[in-house]
């Protein structure tokens, strides 16, 4: 584990909303992309992946005394948005689409297991938050010529798993973030 001063523990410990509204982001992801057409779910996607970048850098931003978190989360939240405007740009060839949320999740999850060394709180979650995410991106660099209805579910069950860890994150950093208040 990377040692972490004081002062990025508690201001860690005071964004759990910002892990808790990328759990939510994820869960209404995977909700919506079951439930509207193709072109609308790759809207979905590309406005997921935008807003869970901006979150994941308001987070990296804000941690102004850890360079490590700071880094691994803005990179990672960098990578988002990139793939967002990818994928809006490019989404509409389904190998291009597929390719970008691979390499999206492959980042993301480096990201993830890389910044998980740093956090005094839910380390582990965030851990396998990040091998999830590499799973994910792996699965679809094996098999990127998925009809886009197997590639929808894929994307849901990722999103619901990615949603329950972030809000554990969320919860474990809220409960920290309590105590020492």
């Amino acid at each position: 584990m990377i040692a972490v001063d004081a002062s990025a523990k508690a201001e860690l410990r005071r964004k759990w909303y910002l892990a808790f509204a990328r759990g939510i982001a994820a869960l209404l992801v995977g909700v919506l992309a079951l439930t509207v057409p193709q072109p609308v779910a790759l809207v979905i996607v590309a406005a997921y992946l935008f807003i869970d970048g901006a979150i994941a850098v308001a987070f990296g931003v804000g941690m102004g005394s850890s360079l490590w978190i700071r880094a691994a989360f803005v990179l990672e939240g960098s990578a988002g948005i990139l793939a967002s405007l990818f994928v809006l740009t490019h989404g509409s060839s389904h190998s291009y689409f597929v390719l970008t949320i691979a390499t999206w999740a492959v980042v993301t999850g480096l990201l993830e297991i890389v910044g998980a060394a740093a956090l005094p709180n839910a380390a582990w979650l965030v851990a396998v938050l990040g091998f999830v995410s590499l799973a994910f991106g792996v699965a679809l660099f094996v098999w990127p010529s998925l009809a886009i209805l197997s590639f929808l579910y894929l994307l849901i069950c990722y999103a619901v798993v990615a949603a329950i860890l972030f809000v554990l994150v969320a919860l474990d950093l809220w409960r920290a973030y309590s105590r020492s208040a």
